[in-house]
């Protein structure tokens, strides 16, 4: 009896001769070009299948054996009570590797992400040996960049880390659900659930910070929003560009308020559009009545969400542990809230830790009277 290795995959599968997806009703997407073979733990890789009388001819000679024993690689496994199936013991991407079926958490990407690599979307870790080029997206388990990140999109559900820092260009977005940490970023949006961390100067950017944020030398420019601590080292404002500061609420939903903000933005648009039409509403078509009243209906829901949504971060601020901490400089013209409490700062000072007292910013110096401790 002879045997036949059916592959749940492309067992021809090489990286290094991508194509993109054609299809018949969409254009062809250079960005997509599937760099790498994700299975989940417990996806089906390969299974056995007994080959009738004068199949042999047809079928993949290269996968046809006289025993069935698995080319079991790494990350694989054949379970006892389905001994004729191969499945994957763990999230990766499945390959051939010297001659074995394996599973790999860690895909390497030994280049740039760029049109070569088309967007890498994995379930596992992620190292880029190279930068993340403008327009291109990584997403992955925790994501290691070993060179810049320009104007592209990355996203991890646990960390990221870059080691070359960010040039965003203003189209960078981090977003990491623990922790986000680079040598330093330009124009970029960051966003974590945890804690982010600067090594040295973060300019221009849109910080989200739902724990702490840590910037060693300065932030110059831009909005952060953070839910506790900030630290910065150096020098905080100064330069071209406000530098606004904002603590103590739930940033991601802040997110989810500014969204709001934009959707009713473009809803009073289109009503003052049709009301700009000066007719009267007997004078008005059909279809210009049900979109105004479209819209009319739209408006009352997203005042009644926004309202809902702020009672849900009111509920979650924590004000008073909130503090900006400063041992450099604080240059004028830093914007400070913590909670509906506000400070702009007027003069030059050094050395300096902004609190919240229950109703105001309260200034204080030394920044840090006990070190270590923030």
């Amino acid at each position: 009896m002879q045997y036949y290795l059916e592959h749940h995959f492309d067992p021809d599968f090489d990286h290094h001769h991508l194509k993109p997806a054609v299809c018949s009703a969409d254009p062809v997407d250079h960005y997509e070009l599937g760099y790498a073979q994700n299975v989940r733990k417990g996806s089906l890789l390969a299974t056995w299948r007994p080959l009738e009388e004068g199949e042999v001819e047809q079928v993949d000679g290269r996968f046809v054996f006289q025993d069935k024993q698995f080319p079991m690689g790494a990350g694989t496994e054949a379970l006892q009570e389905t001994p004729d199936s191969l499945i994957a013991a763990e999230d990766g991407y499945v390959f051939y590797f010297q001659g074995k079926i394996t599973v790999r958490n860690l895909l390497n990407v030994r280049s740039d992400v760029d049109f070569h690599t088309g967007n890498i979307h994995f379930l596992g870790d992620v190292a880029v040996h190279g930068s993340v080029r403008s327009g291109f997206v990584v997403e992955g388990r925790s994501i290691d960049v070993h060179q810049v990140v320009e104007a592209a999109n990355v996203r991890a559900r646990r960390t990221i880390h870059t080691s070359a820092g960010i040039k965003g260009g203003g189209g960078a977005v981090l977003r990491a659900k623990d922790k986000i940490m680079v040598p330093f970023c330009e124009n970029a949006c960051l966003i974590t659930q945890g804690n982010t961390v600067v090594k040295h100067s973060a300019m221009h950017c849109d910080i989200y910070v739902g724990n702490n944020l840590v910037v060693g030398e300065r932030l110059v420019g831009g909005r952060v929003f953070c839910r506790n601590v900030m630290y910065v080292g150096q020098a905080l404002g100064g330069g071209l560009g406000e530098t606004q500061l904002v603590l103590g609420y739930d940033p991601e939903l802040l997110r989810e308020d500014a969204k709001l903000d934009e959707r009713i933005s473009i809803v009073a648009k289109g009503l003052r559009k049709i009301r700009n039409l000066g007719r009267k509403q007997d004078q008005l078509t059909a279809d210009e009545k049900e979109v105004r009243e479209n819209l009319k209906a739209e408006m009352v829901n997203l005042r009644l969400c926004k309202r809902k949504l702020w009672e849900r971060i009111n509920s979650r601020k924590r004000l008073e542990e909130c503090r900006v901490v400063v041992p450099g400089k604080v240059h004028p013209g830093v914007e400070i809230s913590i909670g509906e409490a506000y400070l702009e700062v007027a003069e030059p000072m050094e050395d300096v830790v902004f609190l919240f007292n229950g109703h105001d910013i309260q200034v204080a110096s030394p920044a840090m009277p006990n070190q270590g401790k923030l």
